[in-house]
């Protein structure tokens, strides 16, 4: 079985290179740009740097979204997954935001070039004391234009 860490082959500098990471600590804070890459990463403990796991022991995912912005700089978006109810205002994980929108826009995955905007809309419930308060998103989603679109023989040509 191979390791997907492992980088003794080759990695891309694409796998390093990313924008800062994208900051929502306002109610309204909002990002919208064009995907420049998507991945899927574990989740790392913040103070040990030690890989997140289920309780059946498999890793923890999250879903890191590079947006260009309208200014050309990058942002990077660390999307998490997770069930919260509404505290104050609405929404829902990111992740989840995220993957509602693109089923709103009719699309079946996630791709450069498509358009998304996030919006810190709401806070969820805290779920233990000491912990803050899980934020909660909406998302727009806009499909590109298929990069290859074909255009039929019969209108290359006019009488």
């Amino acid at each position: 079985m191979s390791d997907p860490y492992d980088t003794s082959g080759e990695l891309p500098l694409g796998d390093l290179e990313r924008g800062p990471s994208a900051k929502f600590p306002e109610l309204g804070d909002k990002y919208a740009g064009m995907i420049t890459s998507v991945k899927r990463t574990p989740q790392t403990d913040f103070d040990s740097g030690e890989v997140l796991r289920w309780n059946d022991g498999s890793e923890r995912l999250q879903t890191l979204i590079e947006l260009e912005l309208a200014d050309g700089t990058t942002t990077t978006l660390y999307a998490k997954g997770g069930k919260y109810e509404a505290a104050k205002g609405t929404g829902a994980s990111m992740e989840s935001a995220i993957v509602a929108a693109v089923k709103a826009a009719g699309g079946t995955s996630i791709r450069r070039g498509d358009m998304l905007a996030i919006e810190h809309t709401g806070l969820g419930k805290v779920s233990r004391k000491g912990m803050n308060a899980p934020k909660l998103f909406t998302a727009e989603y806009r499909l590109a234009e298929p990069a290859n679109a074909s255009v039929a023989v019969d209108s290359l040509f006019t009488d």
